[in-house]
């Protein structure tokens, strides 16, 4: 790698140390920034680098208010991939059926 790349993994891997740590301090704070959509890795994975054990833990911890904005920003972010996965399976189970 070139050191501007190297660079530039760096930064963002700190900013999901950061943005990982927000989620412990401000859960709120923490959903309004992924939910903006201007964040900067909205369209990278970085769910990947949360432990699955810790996300279990922190998301027992939120209030119905706040599972409920977490619930409508997953909705959102990924509703056309939901709708093109039911409407491939409808299709497959249509044809299986036949």
């Amino acid at each position: 790698m070139h050191t501007n790349e190297l660079i530039l993994e760096k930064e963002a891997n700190e900013q999901i140390e950061d943005f990982k740590k927000l989620l412990h301090i401000d859960s709120n704070s923490f959903i309004k920034k992924i939910s903006d959509n201007d964040f900067e890795f909205r369209f990278k994975e970085f769910w990947n680098r949360f432990s699955p054990n810790v996300l279990y833990r922190v998301l027992n911890k939120l209030s119905n208010e706040q599972i409920l904005k977490l619930n409508e920003h997953f909705s959102n972010r990924y509703k056309k991939i939901y709708l093109m996965v039911y409407i491939v399976k409808r299709h497959l189970l249509q044809n299986l059926s036949n």
